[in-house]
């Protein structure tokens, strides 16, 4: 069609971060060793720190206790319908996780299930497409952002392969989204399909849609790290981003190195007894020996010059195994934004340190860097819902509302002594009820005064409630 994107290469090293995260690198983890007769096949293990990075960063980015606030009751209330339909709490945690494995993910949502007539909309809901860095193909950016691109997803249609094509792009400063749709040959050849209908919830007929709007409609998820990884693409840089664990490989590699031969001096020093083939003989109508006990070795009857019984107790390295992948851990804790010790093995197991983090911490300065992205990310995606709704499917909301987004900073804030230091204000006088509820439930202002009124409407209403004392608690 004529679009330059980024240097096809570049998603040979998402393909590599995809391996990384799932924990089985064909050319790392499968190996070979030369026994003095042949090459034996091996498997190294692995602790598969690759997704436990991954996993700790969208735990600290998108949680439960992360609030998105609109100012609209009516419009607030749309969207976390949106939300609902979608499992979009789920989504965006998984993508998170995701996204510190690949470097960047893409939300597109759009309208399902409507029947367009004559320019008129009816029935229909919103729905939020989740796509990976694999299927992300820019095809026009500016100073990192992206404002043309397209999306491409496998599906499987009646037990066959097909390749979903969409393609959001400008045309006289609005925005044309144009959904193809191709089967793959056995060859590995593409065939353009005209029947859309293959795929619910498209238009019928509609594959080229003029939207009237210079707001793009899919919004672009990524880490706030520099993409380091250019690799020739076309003038302007490459606008996708890079794991956080995209500078660590080696790092990774040595902790699989360590933690494989950790695993392997129990295997191979496992305790032995050397015995003599005469050792083995019958007494009495019954071995000497339990023939399926795999402590005992039967040496060749031919060596004479050996011990009668012999033992091997080989002296297993621990202590060494375990310093080395302390070290190593600390490395890729550093490396990947968590500061020093964020990680400990303790007894066989990696275990995540827990202490409260102050906020002059590597870790803090990490996650808030990470969060401003982040944030402009989630307001994108609300406004786009919201446009969506207005505008497509015709509901009453307020496309100027504003959008806040609360992060969790409990890693950060002792809330223990937040709560303490509340409770101790409020009682002095200090602070009120409203305050106390911002600082202790991290609510707005407006939401603290609604819940105060509520609250003293009930106690108007029953101005003697039982205590906790009378229910025996």
């Amino acid at each position: 069609m004529g679009y330059n994107t980024i240097n096809p290469d570049f998603y040979s090293f998402v393909d590599m971060w995809n391996q990384w995260y799932g924990g089985n690198v064909k050319t790392f983890h499968n190996y070979s060793v030369y026994n003095g007769e042949q090459e034996v096949k091996c498997v190294r293990s692995t602790l598969n720190m690759g997704k436990k990075v991954c996993e700790d960063w969208a735990n600290m980015l998108m949680n439960e206790r992360v609030k998105i606030h609109i100012d609209d009751e009516t419009t607030e209330d749309f969207v976390n319908e949106v939300f609902a339909d979608n499992g979009f709490w789920v989504m965006i945690n998984e993508a998170q996780e995701y996204k510190s494995a690949v470097g960047t993910v893409a939300y597109v949502p759009y309208v399902a299930d409507a029947e367009f007539n004559d320019g008129s909309v009816s029935g229909g809901k919103i729905k939020i497409n989740f796509i990976g860095a694999g299927n992300i193909y820019p095809l026009s950016w500016e100073n990192g952002r992206i404002t043309e691109c397209a999306f491409a997803s496998g599906k499987i249609i009646e037990n066959k392969p097909y390749v979903y094509l969409q393609l959001h792009t400008l045309n006289n400063g609005n925005y044309v989204i144009e959904n193809m749709l191709f089967k793959v040959a056995e060859d590995g050849n593409f065939i353009p399909v005209e029947d859309m209908t293959l795929i619910a919830g498209l238009e019928k007929v509609l594959t080229a849609l003029e939207t009237q709007t210079d707001i793009r409609q899919f919004v672009i998820d990524r880490l706030n790290i520099s993409n380091n990884l250019d690799n020739g693409a076309i003038a302007g840089g490459n606008p996708l981003g890079i794991p956080v664990f995209a500078t660590a490989i080696d790092i990774l590699k040595g902790i699989d190195l360590v933690y494989d031969s950790y695993n392997n001096e129990f295997l191979l020093g496992k305790k032995r007894v050397m015995v003599r083939a005469e050792a083995t003989k019958f007494s009495d109508g019954k071995p000497i020996f339990d023939p399926n006990d795999l402590s005992y070795y039967r040496m060749p009857g031919d060596i004479t010059d050996e011990p009668f019984i012999k033992e091997i107790d080989m002296t297993i390295r621990a202590d060494e195994h375990e310093t080395a992948l302390e070290t190593m851990l600390n490395l890729l804790s550093a490396k990947c934004g968590f500061g020093e010790n964020h990680y400990q093995f303790n007894k066989g197991a990696v275990k995540t340190a827990t202490e409260v983090v102050s906020e002059n911490s590597t870790l803090f300065r990490t996650l808030k860097k990470h969060e401003i992205l982040l944030e402009d990310v989630l307001t994108e995606l609300v406004r786009v819902i919201i446009y969506l709704g207005k505008y497509i499917l015709g509901k009453q909301l307020k496309e100027d509302a504003t959008v806040t987004i609360d992060f969790d900073d409990s890693i950060i804030e002792d809330t223990a002594q937040i709560r303490a230091q509340a409770v101790m204000e409020f009682q002095n006088g200090l602070i009120d009820a409203v305050e106390y509820m911002v600082r202790v439930y991290n609510l707005t202002e407006d939401e603290a005064v609604a819940k105060v009124a509520k609250m003293e409407a009930r106690r108007v209403l029953d101005p003697e409630p039982v205590t906790n004392y009378e229910f025996g608690i």
